[in-house]
C-alpha cells in the first residue's frame, strides 16, 4: 500500500522538481512525494490519443491518395478536415488524461491539503475550511471562503481511496461534512460484490457496429475507401463487446470491501 504524504506546514508548500525521476512533486523540507493518479489514467490517455491520431491520419491519407471515388478534391478535403476537427477533439480530451498523470498531485496534512492540478495548485488551510460535500459520483469538494479543491478519488487506486476517506472523515468536524450517507452509501453498492452488469458493454456494442455499417455505406456510395478500414474496426469492436457480455455473463464482479466510516 501506498501510503499518502503529509504536508506538515501552515504555508504553501514548494513545488520542486526531482532530477532522478523527472516528476513533480509537491515536497517540504525533502519530503515524499504527493499522491498521484494511478497508471490507468496513463493508460487511457495514451490508447485514445493514438487512436485518434490514427483515424485522422487516415482521414487525411484517404482524401488525397483514394484514386477510386468519382468526389471531387475539394469535397474530400472538406471531409477530411472534418474528420481532423473531430478527432483533434477527442485527442485533445485525452491528452488531458495524460498531463493529469504527469501533472497532478495530491497531500494531504493536518495543517495544509494541497492539490497540484494541470495548470495551477490550490492549498487549503483546514481548520478554515467551511464546507466538505461527499458526492455520489466518487468525488470530494473542499470549499473555504476563497479556495475550492475536488478530489476525484477515481483518479487513485483502492488503497489510497480508503486513505483520503479516512483522512478527510477524521479531520474535518462532522457539521461541515455534506453527503456522506449517499456516498458511503454509494460506494458499498460499487465496492461490494455483484453480478456483473452488461449495459454498458452492450451499448458499446451497438454503437460501434451501427458506426461501422454507416462506414460500410460510405465506402459502398464511393466515399472513398479509406472508409472500409475504419468500418472493419468498428465492428470488430462491437463483436469484441458482445464476446466479452458472453464469456463474462455469469461471473461476478471482484468487489473489495468499503471503508468504515472512522467516525464510528
Amino acid at each position: 500500500m501506498r501510503s499518502i504524504p503529509s504536508a506538515e506546514s501552515a504555508g504553501d508548500p514548494p513545488l520542486d522538481s526531482h532530477q532522478a525521476s523527472g516528476q513533480l512533486s509537491i515536497t517540504k523540507d525533502g519530503a515524499k512525494d504527493g499522491c498521484r493518479p494511478r497508471r490507468h489514467v496513463l493508460v487511457i490517455g495514451v490508447v485514445y490519443t493514438t487512436c485518434s491520431a490514427a483515424m485522422a491520419l487516415l482521414a487525411v491519407t484517404g482524401a488525397y491518395f483514394d484514386t477510386d471515388t468519382e468526389i471531387s478534391l475539394a469535397r474530400r478535403t472538406t471531409m477530411a478536415a472534418f474528420a481532423c476537427l473531430v478527432m483533434s477533439a477527442f485527442g485533445a480530451f485525452s491528452s488531458g488524461w495524460i498531463a493529469a498523470y504527469f501533472r497532478e498531485r495530491l497531500v494531504l496534512g493536518k495543517t495544509a491539503i494541497v492539490h497540484q492540478g494541470i495548470f495551477r495548485r490550490r492549498v487549503v488551510d483546514p481548520p478554515s475550511a467551511t464546507r466538505i460535500k461527499w458526492r455520489r459520483n466518487a468525488v470530494i469538494v473542499i470549499r473555504t471562503a476563497s479556495t475550492r479543491i475536488a478530489i476525484d478519488l477515481d483518479k487513485f487506486t483502492t488503497d489510497e481511496q480508503e486513505e483520503i476517506i479516512c483522512f478527510l472523515r477524521a479531520t474535518f468536524k462532522p457539521d461541515i461534512q455534506h453527503g456522506w450517507q449517499k456516498f458511503h452509501e454509494a460506494r458499498l453498492a460499487m465496492l461490494g460484490p455483484r453480478k456483473r452488469s452488461p449495459g454498458a458493454a452492450a451499448i458499446c456494442a451497438i454503437m460501434l457496429i451501427v458506426f461501422g455499417n454507416l462506414l460500410v455505406l460510405s465506402w459502398l456510395q464511393g466515399l472513398g475507401l479509406h472508409w472500409l478500414p475504419l468500418s472493419v474496426a468498428n465492428i470488430l469492436g462491437g463483436l469484441w463487446y458482445i464476446w466479452r457480455i458472453i464469456v463474462f455473463r455469469d461471473r461476478p464482479s471482484e468487489g473489495q470491501p468499503a471503508v468504515d466510516d472512522p467516525r464510528k
